[in-house]
């Protein structure tokens, strides 16, 4: 019997920070806690012409003004499945209340002690995570209701064309979709545009 290990699972991440010494700190606190940085910008602007997609965006705000909840939006909307954490120096309920409301998925005050830190990025990225995950199956969800759609099109289809009842039209897709090795949604698209084009 061999034991396998699990590999360590590296996530990446950006800092947006224009100040130098903060910035290095970051990258030392994070080194070695699975995450690597993909890059850091000193502004906004360069991490929005940045077009990777990392799994965590990490952004220092001086104050929740209104300039830096605007840049946070348009930062989440350009990287709309990366985790955003907001670090801020200090910061009242209704600054982080606002902050969140801008996008972020989580902030952090940086008064606090560095296992804080982990928390903070870990809680970030979970959120992203469960984002992506509703994204998906909601994709999927669209998929399927289509994909209904189209086969129960093609046995109306049949059911005019043949005069048979649902139950044998259905039967006739599957038996269609087996021996042309098709998906039975992709059978159900091809009977509607053979249809289509006898009308």
């Amino acid at each position: 019997m061999f034991l396998q290990l699990k590999e360590p699972q590296h996530q990446s991440a950006i800092l947006v920070d224009a100040n130098d010494a903060r910035r290095e700190m970051f990258q030392l606190m994070l080194g070695n806690r699975s995450l690597f940085f993909e890059a850091c910008f000193a502004s906004i602007e360069q991490a929005l012409a940045d077009r990777s997609e990392p799994d965590l965006a990490m952004v220092y705000i001086d104050r929740a003004a209104p300039a830096d909840l605007q840049d946070l939006g348009r930062l989440r909307a350009s990287k709309p499945s990366s985790a955003l954490l907001a670090l801020v120096e200090e910061a009242e309920q209704a600054d982080i209340e606002r902050i969140l409301d801008a996008g972020a998925d989580h902030v952090l005050p940086l008064g606090l002690q560095s296992d804080r830190f982990t928390i903070a990025t870990i809680s970030a990225l979970a959120q992203a995570r469960k984002q992506r995950r509703l994204v998906a199956d909601k994709d999927r969800a669209e998929r399927a209701l289509t994909e209904a759609k189209r086969v129960a099109r093609a046995k109306m289809i049949l059911i005019a064309r043949h005069g048979i009842d649902e139950a044998e039209a259905h039967r006739r897709v599957q038996k269609l979709s087996m021996e042309r090795n098709l998906p039975l949604a992709d059978m159900a698209a091809q009977i509607i545009d053979a249809e289509s084009l006898l009308c």
